[in-house]
């Protein structure tokens, strides 16, 4: 089992060495999210940490056409076209075979309202590659920034848990501090509560302590086991993928996200950007069955992948 963890970490630092390697030769700024550069960093040694099975890689939403022109041409297949990714998504899947996918980040999370990776770069730092190639990476606050955003998506799996908890007790009160103050800034107190609630079961320890800044929303009491088992089981729903999503469903899952949104305000503001990727979504349907595509549950079948340049390529 190690051994298996070892080569495939081995085969994501490659990949994503050749993958910055073809950005970088595209003129385009990228930072390395989460996988194999935080292995490195908080694990030792970094194959103890589970390989993901895709790289994450943020870039400015500005480059995300020329990035994806740059990826088709070193091999790499979009899931959906550019504007689909803007509109419904916070980044573009793109698959190579025999090769870890790639998901280009434009947001950090939360698809079409989350937070615009251009302002991480100015507090990114620099690591090394072990073949010498340099790296941006998030600052630590940036860091558990993103870890939390990410798991607050779903609830879901213990290994993100598991992950928060072991970067969070590690860092110092102030790193701590920074991050859930980034968080309150761009409006996602809510997912903090949230990630605490779930903090508190299952290792039982806070997470948000008395010295760190209060992360209330207008709906904090809303904010309980119950309600975030709910968005657990939304996920494993949604994550299993064997057929596509009922509206009841979609309708349920969006009232589950409204509940951990910071204020009345953000509340309206979600519900408008959601009705405008549902709308995005439906277009989408009807350009793919217009052009006779076959979809798999929710648009993921590899004939929806492999053809997704042809029914509208990156431009």
């Amino acid at each position: 089992m190690l051994v298996n963890s070892w080569r495939r970490h081995d085969r994501n630092i490659a990949a994503l060495d050749f993958l910055l390697g073809v950005l970088d030769d595209a003129g385009i700024p990228a930072l390395a999210l989460k996988g194999p550069m935080l292995a490195r960093r908080h694990y030792s040694p970094p194959f103890l940490r589970r390989p993901s099975d895709d790289l994450d890689v943020g870039i400015r939403e500005t480059d995300l056409e020329r990035a994806g022109n740059a990826l088709v041409r070193a091999g790499f297949t979009p899931a959906s076209p550019v504007w689909e990714a803007k509109a419904r998504s916070h980044s573009l899947e793109l698959s190579r075979p025999s090769s870890p996918g790639v998901d280009l980040h434009f947001r950090l999370s939360h698809g079409p309202y989350g937070i615009p990776i251009d302002e991480f770069f100015s507090r990114a730092v620099t690591e090394t590659l072990p073949g010498g190639r340099r790296v941006l990476v998030l600052d630590a606050a940036d860091e558990i920034l993103q870890l939390v955003l990410h798991y607050g998506c779903g609830m879901a799996p213990l290994f993100h848990s598991y992950e928060i908890m072991r970067i969070w007790t590690s860092t110092s009160s102030t790193v701590r501090g920074e991050a859930v103050r980034r968080a309150i800034d761009h409006h996602f107190a809510g997912v903090f509560a949230a990630t605490h609630v779930v903090y508190r079961s299952q290792w039982g320890l806070p997470l948000l302590t008395p010295d760190l800044p209060e992360a209330t929303t207008w709906l904090h009491w809303r904010i309980t086991d119950k309600l975030l088992a709910d968005f657990s089981l939304a996920h494993d729903k949604l994550a299993a993928r064997t057929s596509d999503p009922t509206i009841g469903f979609l309708i349920w899952k969006r009232f589950l996200d409204l509940q951990v949104s910071d204020t009345p305000a953000d509340a309206v503001r979600i519900a408008a950007i959601l009705a405008r990727s549902a709308i995005a979504n439906g277009v989408s349907r009807v350009r793919r069955w217009g052009n006779g595509v076959s979809r798999g549950p929710l648009g993921s079948t590899a004939e929806g992948r492999a053809t997704a340049r042809s029914i509208a390529p990156v431009k």
